[in-house]
This record gives structure tokens, C-alpha cells and sequence, in this order.
């Protein structure tokens, strides 16, 4: 029977065949996507909060920030996080085609048309359009023929996009 040596201590040893055991016991899985794009929000936050004795503007160029895909064909921009108002500013990105699901509005949320077009159900909205959809509202799907860059401002957390 053969044997590692661990931390080149002799008295440390352990049979290659319980340490193949172990090493195919991990097994890698694949990170929660949810989880993920939870954890790099809350690292842009700390990044952009404002530091004691700091410039007190926050300036996010257009090259700049991650673009996080939070379902096929729609992707997310963070731009702030007030936590003190617990409201976040963004910018979604919906490629020509792209589908969100009928939802209900845990928060307020402001939206505004930067580019394209976008349907919520029956109401359509173009280039410079504002919608509103209060807490406790609920819309139909939020669709794009052609594509649409949005701001949104909504609660932290507000938007799951669940149905019913």
C-alpha cells in the first residue's frame, strides 16, 4: 500500500487510495447564478459609496460597469445603490426579441425608455416614455421587438420578476 506524505512531515501520512477517495468527493459545482449577481452588487456598492473626505459625485462613463445577464436576452447594469433609501438605480439592456414575464412590483419602480421600444402587456412605450408601476402593481410581460435600453430606479432587492 503506498502512501502520500503530507506537509513533509513524516509522521503525516495518508494511503493515496483515502486521499483519490477525498479528491473525488469534491466535486465542483456549478456557482448559483442568483447568488452570484447578489454578491457582485453588493461588491459595486461598496466600491461606489462614497469614502470620508471623498469627491462627493459618483460619474459611471458609458465603457464602464458589468453588464450581468439576469435571464436570456436581458442584462443588467447597476449603477448606484442608495442604501440609506434603499433604492437602486440600473440600466437593462433587452435584446431585439427578448421576454420578461408578467410580474408583480414588490417596490415602486420607475422606468425610462433610453433607446428602442418596450411593451408591458397592453401599454407601449418608446424612446423618452416614462412608466410607473407602483408597489403592489402588477403588469403583463415586458417585451421588445426591435431591443431597448431602460433606466430603472426601483427598491434594493424590489424587482424578482415572479409571477402571479
Amino acid at each position: 500500500m503506498s502512501k502520500t506524505n503530507l506537509n513533509n512531515e513524516s509522521d503525516q501520512v495518508i494511503d493515496e487510495e483515502v486521499s483519490g477517495l477525498i479528491a473525488e468527493s469534491i466535486k465542483a459545482e456549478p456557482a448559483d447564478r442568483e447568488r452570484v449577481d447578489r454578491l457582485r452588487s453588493r461588491i459595486m456598492d461598496r466600491i461606489a459609496e462614497p469614502k470620508p473626505g471623498c469627491h462627493p459625485f459618483l460619474t459611471i462613463r458609458a465603457e464602464e460597469g458589468d453588464w450581468i445577464e439576469i435571464m436570456p436576452h436581458v442584462s443588467k447594469k447597476v449603477l448606484h445603490v442608495d442604501r440609506d433609501r434603499n433604492v437602486e438605480s440600473y440600466l437593462l439592456r433587452m435584446s431585439p426579441g427578448a421576454n420578461i414575464p408578467a410580474h408583480a412590483h414588490h417596490t415602486t419602480e420607475l422606468c425610462y425608455v433610453i433607446e428602442g421600444e418596450l411593451s408591458f402587456g397592453d401599454i407601449d412605450l418608446s424612446v423618452g416614455d416614462y412608466h410607473l408601476a407602483f408597489k403592489g402593481s402588477q403588469h403583463g410581460d415586458a417585451s421588445t421587438r426591435h431591443g431597448a435600453l431602460l433606466f430603472l430606479q426601483t427598491g434594493v432587492g424590489g424587482e424578482r420578476y415572479e409571477t402571479g
